[in-house]
């Protein structure tokens, strides 16, 4: 017994299992992405997607690079001043809102639609092959700043060099055009308001004045004004002297604001409302109602076509002529459509221009409020306080309250007049925008290829073959260990440890394959769980299965009956119960015949198809030839009869059994044993097709005795398990 169950057996048997237990794929199953996943992915597919990442990521480049064109920059400079100048009177404004608005006017349609409605620029073919050209070139017009500067660059990018110049310039041309009439004309209106306001102020000072000189007639029996310079009034200690300057103050802040807002608004309605025909028909063209109509008739165009085609009247048929009538009619529709559209979509495009200019407009409105306010304020205690001194009945305090009035709109009429001189000085300060250069059409191009999207498109299809192997073994949920057997309720009996590739007598002289070792010791800790488990003291009959071919269950049922025989010292049986695909005979190097099929057939004994050649303590029963489908014999009496007389015979049966999904007879055989033993290969099983079986299974009544995982790396295995190293 001892020469027979030395370790030379075991390893025999081992190398010759060895082709069934090579499979090693790498992606583990599992419902959500993790790196252990992608690593997986990689170790399994990298020989496959490694090729094809790299002849993807070239031709994605070359493909690139032959049809990209270089790339000219075009830039027009623009000096635009934080402070504005001035010449003798300085003012305060709000310099960062101040460019951020010329900024944003550089990109609008105020600018850049007078720009497409030249037909030479409109034609260009960056523009023409875009359905909103305006949008797309705000979005591709760029506006930054040099540095820390106040210069600004004014650039284009485009393959067609002469083209970004000239439309740069154009653009530049347009913005300042537009800023110079709308300056211009504002100034202008907001001169003559001032005019108008002045002279009005005029006469009332007259009015005042001779009021003043009648009351003090009355009270003092003299002219106030005599001896004294004309415009100049006496006032020696008011008490509401403060107040009234302020007031003063105030209402002409207000009143100058009110003029200029007047100004603003009437000097850019002009520029609001002048929109290029050409534009707005463009976009009355891709209204909603427009392309509606337009694809109605397009549809009865075509209909009549094939009218036309399919009729032996041709433009005679009835038919024809219902649907000539009816493309005639929706060509006036759309017509008329067109005519009515082009009002509503002008004024929504002048509101959408309108709000460009809106945020400057809202800010003084918001500042007119605020003075509106503070002179209200200002009025209101100056009334309270008049009101109060004039219950006296004091005749001179009432001359003096005429008097302040009077000073009050004469200081109104002085700041007016000073205002008139400071915008007529400042008219001759220079811009406060200026064109420092115009662009020139560039020689040299800033970008020779594409490099940027060149990477961009390399790496995406580089990692797009390993992305799609990825969601591949997402998909197929490979058992990647024994946790994931446990999620799904399926307990682990067992973790084999692969197959060593080489043989043995490739090893060194006296030299221990560590690798057949940690093979041979995780079977036996497998066997060892299923003998001395509490709820297997019954078991003798056991039944090695698994879902599909190739996961290693020949292996497992080969190997676990020698570390049975070993450990027991007693005799035990393999049983090749694969009919449709034998393989123990070609493991235990016998003849396939005879065998279980001859047993089945009646074509001989039980003892007849036992084989011995291999060890003493090793039987197996090869599966032999069958004549018949090995669903029927599995199902005939004999089976049960064979099987109950070689319980007889042997402690332990071991059955290598065909997969379950594939092969009927395997519930059958399930059944009949006293448990069955599911073979999982690492990285190769998938768990749908476990859970398949596992359900088949438990169907017919077969008892589970667990899982078993093998296909483990000896190097994972003995990591997890450590090592225990002995000489034998």
């Amino acid at each position: 017994m001892q020469a027979n169950l030395n370790p030379t057996s075991p390893r025999q048997l081992t190398t010759a299992t060895a082709p069934q237990s090579l499979a090693a794929p790498s992606e583990p199953p599992t419902s959500e992405f993790t790196l252990q996943m992608a690593w997986r992915a990689t170790q399994r597919w990298w020989h496959v997607a490694l090729p094809v990442a790299i002849l993807a990521a070239t031709t994605a480049v070359g493909t690139l690079w032959w049809f990209s064109a270089p790339k000219y920059r075009a830039a027009a400079w623009l000096e635009m001043r934080e402070t504005p100048e001035h010449i003798a009177y300085p003012t305060q404004d709000a310099p960062r809102r101040y460019v951020q608005n010329q900024i944003e006017m550089l990109r609008s349609s105020l600018v850049i639609g007078p720009v497409l409605a030249d037909p030479e620029v409109a034609g260009m073919e960056d523009l023409r092959k875009h359905e909103d050209p305006v949008l797309w070139l705000s979005k591709n017009l760029r506006v930054a700043s040099l540095g820390q500067s106040e210069i600004f660059e004014i650039s284009y990018d485009s393959a067609h060099p002469e083209d970004a110049a000239k439309l740069v310039n154009a653009v530049v041309a347009s913005y300042l055009k537009l800023r110079n009439d709308q300056d211009g004309a504002r100034n202008q209106r907001l001169l003559q308001l001032l005019d108008e306001e002045q002279r009005v102020r005029a006469q009332e000072v007259a009015r005042m004045r001779e009021d003043v000189r009648e009351l003090s007639k009355q009270i003092l029996g003299r002219d106030p004004f005599t001896g004294t310079p004309s415009g100049d009034v006496i006032l020696m200690n008011h008490p509401l002297e403060g107040l009234l300057n302020q007031l003063s103050s105030a209402e002409v802040e207000c009143k100058i604001l009110e003029m200029q807002l007047s100004a603003f608004d009437e000097a850019t309605s002009p520029q609001v409302t002048d929109l290029p025909d050409a534009f707005v028909n463009a976009a009355v063209e891709k209204h909603p109602a427009v392309q509606e109509l337009k694809a109605l008739l397009t549809n009865k165009q075509g209909m009549l076509e094939r009218v036309a085609q399919a009729s032996a009247h041709g433009k005679e048929d009835p038919a024809y002529r219902r649907v000539e009538s009816e493309v005639a009619q929706l060509t006036r529709s759309l017509e008329r459509t067109r005519i009515s559209m082009k009002p509503i979509v002008k004024e929504e495009m002048l509101a959408l221009s309108s709000m460009q200019l809106g945020e400057e407009l809202n800010g003084m409105q918001r500042t007119l409020e605020a003075k509106r306010v503070a002179e209200t304020a200002l009025r209101e205690q100056y009334d309270e306080r008049v009101k109060a001194s004039s219950q006296t009945g004091s005749q001179s305090l009432d001359l003096e309250f005429a008097r302040a009035e009077l000073a009050r709109e004469e200081r109104v009429y002085e700041l007016i007049a000073q205002r008139l001189v400071a915008m007529r000085t400042e008219s001759r300060a220079p811009a406060r925008v200026t064109l420092v250069k115009d662009a020139a059409v560039p020689t040299v191009p800033f970008e020779a290829y594409p490099a940027k999207q060149m990477l961009l498109a390399g790496m995406m299809l580089f990692c797009a073959p390993f992305g799609l192997a990825m969601l591949w073994e997402r998909f197929v949920r490979r058992i990647g260990d024994a946790e994931q057997l446990d999620q799904h309720s399926l307990h682990v009996v067992g973790e084999v440890s692969r197959l060593p590739l080489a043989r043995l007598s490739n090893a060194p002289d006296g030299a221990i394959d560590r690798d057949l070792l940690l093979f041979e010791e995780s079977v036996d800790s497998l066997r060892t769980c299923l003998v001395l488990g509490e709820n297997h003291a019954d078991v003798r009959v056991i039944a090695v299965a698994s879902a599909v071919a190739g996961e290693g269950k020949t292996s497992v049922a080969a190997q676990l009956a020698v570390s049975i025989a070993r450990s027991t010292g007693e005799p035990t049986l393999v049983i090749d119960g694969d009919l449709r695909s034998p393989s123990i005979h070609r493991v235990f190097q016998i003849e396939n015949t005879p065998g279980l099929a001859d047993v089945l057939e009646g074509n001989c004994e039980v003892r007849d198809a036992i084989n011995k050649e291999w060890s003493e303590f090793i039987h197996t029963m090869p599966a032999g030839r069958a004549s018949m489908t090995p669903h029927a014999l599995m199902n005939s009496p004999r089976w049960r009869a064979a099987l109950e007389q070689l319980r007889e015979q042997y402690r332990y049966i071991i059955i290598d059994s065909p997969p379950v999904l594939l092969a009927s007879e395997a519930l059958v055989i399930a059944k009949e044993a006293d448990g069955v033993l599911l073979c999982t290969m690492r990285d190769y099983s998938r768990e749908k097709q476990v859970r398949a079986a596992c359900e088949r299974l438990r169907a017919v009544g077969a008892r589970n005795l667990g899982a078993v995982l093998s296909g483990i790396p000896a190097k994972q295995y003995a990591s997890k398990y450590a090592k225990y190293a002995y000489t034998r």
